[in-house]
């Protein structure tokens, strides 16, 4: 995992239907459970595929096996 821009980047299996689920982690030594934030989307990567027969390339987008997720102390300072 890593955070950048305000935001968690989980390595995952992104499917569709997974945003506004909750991101849970287990804290250090007390094995505790907690909500790290809420899943928004995956980011698209654009690869470049060829076919060996024709060497001809062309764009492929895969969602890279990432997720985005903000932390969850951003959506709460938006509850008024």
């Amino acid at each position: 995992m890593a955070q950048t821009e305000g935001r968690f980047i989980i390595d995952s299996l992104a499917l569709d239907g997974f945003s506004g689920s909750s991101l849970y982690y287990q804290r250090g030594i007390t094995g505790e459970w907690a909500v790290g934030g809420v899943i928004t989307s995956y980011p698209l990567v654009k690869r470049e595929v060829a076919f060996v027969e024709n060497h001809n390339k062309m764009p492929l987008y895969t969602d890279g096996h990432m997720t985005d997720c903000t932390p969850i102390q951003k959506v709460l300072d938006l509850i008024p």
